[in-house]
């Protein structure tokens, strides 16, 4: 069964939606740490449904670097943006060793006919994505890097929590000090002296690659992150299929 936390965020799913959904994917795979699943300039014929590890979203920059765009976690759909390109704008890489399913586009965009209700959700899900990268662009013009690290734990934190992968104010980062600078726009040495300036303000604690949030609202106030409050049960939804 594949993982439905995107599908149903913004309404319940009927027995008959979650069978359509289970259908779409191919046979999962396993892709291995810091491989790729997809580069920039491919053609994105198929859209991923992460299903168990971390991954990401980035574009390459002049010079050799990158800018990570958003990481995924299970229950994510990878690739969505390329959908109106010819060839991808983004590459997908694999951040830790990941369990992905492929969903062809062509099998997806039946969605549209066979269950305009599901792809309604889908497309949903794509606009939060996009207020997250509206939120991150924000945070990259006019923030700290303290403010942008703030965010970008405050968010991992509970969208972890959300799918039940994370308990208390603890957070298992699956990401290295190089990922994290290529989030927040600075270098790997910058990174680590931002989280031991963290630590000393006593906002968060750090063991290996645990991080605990000691003092969650602080740690809030110092990113200046809008809380967002997602729709559920829009009335323009199309009418659940039976």
């Amino acid at each position: 069964m594949l993982p439905l936390n995107r599908f149903s965020e913004f309404a319940s799913l009927t027995e008959r939606e979650r069978q359509l959904i289970n259908q779409l994917a191919d046979p999962p795979g396993i892709v291995p740490k810091n491989s790729r699943l997809r580069s920039e300039g491919d053609r994105p014929e198929a859209v991923y449904l992460l299903l168990e590890g971390w991954a990401g979203t980035s574009l390459a920059l002049p010079g050799g670097g990158r800018q990570i765009m958003r990481v995924h976690l299970p229950g994510d759909l990878m690739g969505m943006p390329s959908l109106c390109l010819e060839h991808a704008a983004e590459t997908l890489t694999a951040f830790s060793q990941i369990k992905v399913a492929t969903i062809p586009n062509a099998r997806l965009m039946a969605l549209f006919t066979k269950a305009p209700r599901v792809a309604a959700l889908i497309f949903l899900a794509s606009q939060r994505e996009r207020v997250a990268l509206m939120d991150m662009t924000a945070s990259l013009g006019r923030s700290s890097a303290l403010a942008r690290l703030a965010s970008v734990l405050i968010d991992l934190h509970g969208r972890l929590r959300a799918i039940g992968l994370t308990e208390g104010n603890r957070l298992d980062l699956a990401l290295t000090q190089e990922q994290l600078a290529d989030m927040v726009g600075v270098t790997p040495v910058h990174v680590n002296r931002t989280l031991r300036e963290l630590e000393q303000r006593g906002v968060i604690a750090r063991h290996l690659n645990q991080v605990r949030l000691i003092d969650e609202p602080a740690l809030r106030a110092m990113a200046g992150m809008v809380e967002r409050c997602t729709v559920r049960d829009p009335e323009w939804l199309p009418a659940a299929g039976k």
